[in-house]
Formats: structure tokens, sequence, C-alpha cells
């Protein structure tokens, strides 16, 4: 065939469908319409793979019954089939898609293509009609006898202009569908019993009253349109507070990596001057130690060179008297004697001013305890509990501190940005050591007022709820404090900010809620979600909300509820 498309059955080009990237993404091949398997398929988690690449996924199931069940490729996440691949839900979007591309390229053909032509006829007149009961394109001849036969009187035939208008092909199908039980009747009803399309017939045999409920398929699908399109408001709600959620923790993330970088600088810079300050010791050690040495070796010296020369003159001394002893006359001894008495006097003299001891020796030791320098050392680097992550902080060497020991005076000044959304279980230490500072604490029946909760400084605001003598909180939640007080106007208007709903309606209510839906008379009595919501009266009365707990405060008696405002930069 000369045209892009010849039916609905055949596929839109290729070109058309990667300008708008309808191709599948495990075998890269385009989508088609029915009943090619090339037809896009959603899993249960929504994800969309054409219809053969669903059949060579399909595996029997892990629990070993009947069933088979298919992997997404992307998420991973299961989607059991019970009746087979054809169970599984088609993508309308794209189905849509493929309807509107089909359709321009029938009524609009490309430069030097021919137009679509009539299936029925041998003629081959160009396509003017479309049939959705026989899947054809008609020409106007043909069109004419299909609405003029019995057997075709009733089906749906629509000029292609008309159908183009009106949303293509998937609005068509979508305005009469037949039961596969009773082929002559069309699919009207909505039974809500079975949650499925049925027929008059349907309602008589198998779906009948008073055991099944049903209505009309148009005002069921408005009601489910309305109810999904809720729930999706809500989703994107949720996937708004996790996407500020991300952008925080990277934040987080970079504060940590930039407070890091400059403790390790911190510590890098501390250890060298440790290393310098025992490089120095060590030269004045060595130093004192050299001259130690020198100086008891020359004292040393000194004491044996004295008794050196007192052994040389004794020698000498002692030789010449013994050779004149022998050798000399009466007379010339005794001419010589005085002589020699003197000089013996002289070398015993000598003899008695030596000192035979060796100087005094002062010997070189060194501690035998390194216990406390070495403790030292490890004590001027510790590490710290900090919101985004554990970190090593440089202290003065010498000096350590336990975090239990902390206060908010010793908190990191350079700190991030708190968590978003609802929390559960924060601890009041935790918080104070994170520099978050008390702006109002006082039991449920105390009459709240807005210039409780306004510090008049910092810029973040944290309000939670705990029982009276426990350390942690029963939910809390942070935001900069322009919009935690920032004035609502009751009913349902609250506003987002990190990933928590805010009010703040004057004279009334004030409090948050982990959802956009509130419901405000003098407090927030919603019931959904009730574990993520709190509400105070500010009308002069104390209570109200802390979690799922109400009427708190209302007995001063029994209350052992607190509120709890902190403030923090």
């Amino acid at each position: 065939m000369a045209g892009l498309l010849r039916s609905p059955h055949s596929s839109p080009s290729k070109k058309d469908l990667e300008d708008v990237g309808l191709s599948c993404e495990v075998c890269m091949e385009a989508y088609s319409l029915p009943p090619s398997l090339k037809i896009p398929k959603a899993l249960h988690c929504l994800h969309t793979f054409c219809l053969e690449c669903c059949s060579k996924l399909l595996q029997p199931a892990a629990n070993g019954s009947a069933e088979h069940e298919i992997e997404c490729p992307s998420c991973r996440k299961t989607t059991r089939l019970q009746e087979g691949l054809e169970s599984l839900m088609n993508n309308f979007a794209l189905l849509r898609v493929l309807d509107m591309i089909s359709l321009n390229n029938a009524v609009e053909p490309l430069d030097g293509e021919e137009s679509s032509v009539c299936e029925e006829c041998t003629a081959a007149a160009s396509a003017a009609h479309y049939c959705a009961e026989c899947g054809e394109f008609l020409c106007t001849d043909c069109a004419g006898i299909h609405r003029r036969m019995r057997a075709t009187a009733e089906h749906q035939v629509m000029g292609l202009a008309q159908l183009k208008a009106e949303g293509g092909l998937s609005a068509l199908r979508g305005r009469r569908v037949m039961c596969r039980n009773h082929p002559r009747e069309e699919l009207k009803l909505w039974c809500e019993t079975c949650k499925e399309l049925v027929c008059r017939d349907c309602t008589i045999i198998d779906h009948a009253r008073p055991e099944h409920t049903y209505g009309f398929a148009m005002e069921a699908g408005e009601q489910h349109r309305a109810a999904l399109r809720s729930r999706v408001e809500g989703l994107k709600g949720r996937m708004a507070w996790a996407r500020r959620a991300v952008s925080e923790l990277q934040k987080a993330q970079q504060h940590a990596l930039r407070r890091d970088t400059r403790a390790m600088e911190g510590l890098r810079a501390r250890f060298k001057e440790i290393f310098e300050a025992v490089r120095a010791r060590e030269a004045e050690v060595l130093e004192e130690a050299e001259a130690h040495v020198t100086t008891t070796r020359d004292a040393i010296a000194a004491q044996e060179q004295l008794l050196q020369l007192f052994l040389r003159s004794g020698e000498q001394c002692c030789s010449f008297i013994d050779k004149a002893t022998e050798s000399a006359s009466t007379l010339e001894l005794l001419g010589a004697s005085t002589h020699m008495l003197a000089r013996l006097a002289e070398v015993e003299q000598e003899q008695s001013c030596l000192q035979t001891a060796p100087p005094t020796d002062e010997a070189l030791s060194f501690a035998d305890d390194l216990a406390p320098l070495l403790s030292a050392i490890k004590a001027c680097a510790s590490r710290q509990r900090s919101t985004a992550c554990t970190a090593i902080v440089p202290r003065a060497l010498g000096h350590s501190a336990s975090a239990s020991s902390l206060t908010s005076d010793d908190a990191d000044p350079d700190l991030p940005p708190p968590l978003g959304g609802v929390q559960y279980g924060l601890s009041l230490q935790e918080l104070l050591q994170q520099g978050w500072q008390v702006q109002y604490h006082q039991p449920y029946s105390h009459p709240t007022s807005l210039a409780d909760l306004d510090p008049g400084r910092g810029e973040w605001l944290l309000v939670g709820a705990r029982k009276r003598g426990h350390d942690e909180l029963i939910l809390a939640a942070a935001a900069r404090r322009e919009d935690v007080l920032r004035r609502t106007k009751g009913g349902s208007d609250v506003h987002e900010s990190n990933g928590t709903f805010w009010y703040c309606w004057e004279g009334k209510a004030f409090g948050f809620a982990g959802s956009l839906k509130v419901t405000l008379s003098a407090a927030d009595t919603e019931h959904s979600f009730p574990e993520s919501r709190l509400s105070w009266h500010i009308n002069g009365g104390g209570g109200w909300r802390a979690g799922r707990e109400t009427h708190l405060g209302e007995d001063v008696g029994s209350d052992s509820f607190e509120k709890i405002v902190f403030f923090r930069t």
C-alpha cells in the first residue's frame, strides 16, 4: 500500500513514532494498534512494554502455583497474571496517540504519498469513512451501502475528518463496547459488586439484584475518574514532598562534604602542629643529650689526665730514689736525702688532691608510661553526632568531651536545614545538641497564643508534642519561621513548607498535617492519616491534638501531654 496507514491495525511510520517516543523500551521497536503484537501493555507497576516483549518476559510464578508472572525490567516489581497476557491493561494514552497519528496519516497523507483506500471494494477509491465494528476504512459509496445493509445498519460509521475532530479511534471505540457473553448487547452498566462492565442481559443472569449492585457505566466512570484524579493529586503532593526531601538530603550531603572537608583540613593542620612540636622537642632533647655527653666525657678525661700525671711523677720519683739508695755512698745519700724527701712529700701531696671515683653521672631517661601522651593525641579529634552524618571535629590537644555532656551552646554553628515532613520519635536531648532552643513548653491545658509561638528570631521553627516526662516527641515538624506563622483563612486552607502542610488561623487554630486535607473548626478534626496531625487552640483555651490523641488538655488535672516549640538559626 502506498499510504502510511491502510487500516487501524497498521502501524504509524517509524519516524512518526520516534518523534513522540512511542517505542518499547525493551525491543526499541515502535508500538502499533491492535491486534498487533506491538500493542502497548501496562504492567501492575504501570510501566509499559509491547505485548511481544511481555510474552518473552512471562515466567512461571515463584510460589509454584499455576499463575505466571512478569518482572518489570524498569523497577523489578512483579505482575502476577491469572488469565494470561490479554488480562494486561492497555496503555490508553499511548493508543490514543497512535490513533491520532493513524488518522492524521489517513486524512492528510504526507507529500508524495497516496491516501488510504477503501478496504471493501475493488475500485481503490480513497477512504473517507471508518467503521468501528468492522475496523475498516470505507469509501463514500461503500459507507452508504454499509449503513443500508441489515447486518451492518447499526454499525458506527463516521467520516475521517469528524472522527479526527472528536478524538480519534479510541473515542469511537469507547462509545460502543459489546458484551463478550451477549454479543448483541452493549456494555452500558457497571457492577459495583464485581467491579466490571456488564450489559442488560448480564444483570438478569449473572449479576442480578439484590446480590449485585450496579449503575450506569457513564456515571460510574465519571465517579472513578474524579476519584482517580483526587488520588493522583494526593500522590503528586507526596511526590513534591519527596522531591523536596531529596533536595534537602542533597543539601545536607553538600553541607556534610563542606564540613568534613574543613574538618579534615583542621585535622591535618592539628597533626602537623603536633608533628612540628614533637620534632622541635626532639631537637631540644637531642641537643641537651649531646651537651650532657660532652660534659661528662670532658670531666672524666680531665680526671684521668691528672691521675696519669700523678702516676708518671710517682714512677719517676720512685725509680730515682730506688737507684740512689742502691748505688750512692752514705755521705752522698745523706747529702741528697733532704731533697729527695721534699720531692716525696710533693708527690704524696699531689695524690691527696686527686679524686679516684668518676664524676657524678646524670643518666638520660624516658618516661616509662606513654599512656597520657597517647591519650592526649587521641583527644585532639573525636566524633560528634550531627543531623546530616557523623563528622570528625578537631579539638584542642589534651581536651575532650563526650556527646552526652553537650548543651545547645556546644552545637555546630554550621548546621544543615532540618529534614522535611512529619518526624516521629525525635529526642529532646539530641535536638538541643543540634542547636535547637526552647521557645515554648507548656502542658496541653495551657492557653496558647500567637505570641507564645514567635521567638522573634531564628530562621527555623520546630513544633512538636510529647508525653510528660518522656525524652522523645510523639510527632514534630520543622519549617522556616515565616512559613510556620503565615496566616491562613480556616476551613481547609493550608500551605506547604518543608514537606509539611501548615495552618495558622488567627484566633482559632494552629498546627500542621502530613497531608493536604485538613478539617478546621476550632482545631483539625480530619480523620485521614491521624498520626501525622498536630493541632492547638489559639482562641484563649488549651488543647487539642497530638497525632491520634485528641481532646487533650480538657481536664487540667489529668494533663499528661505537653506542647513544645523550638527555634534555630
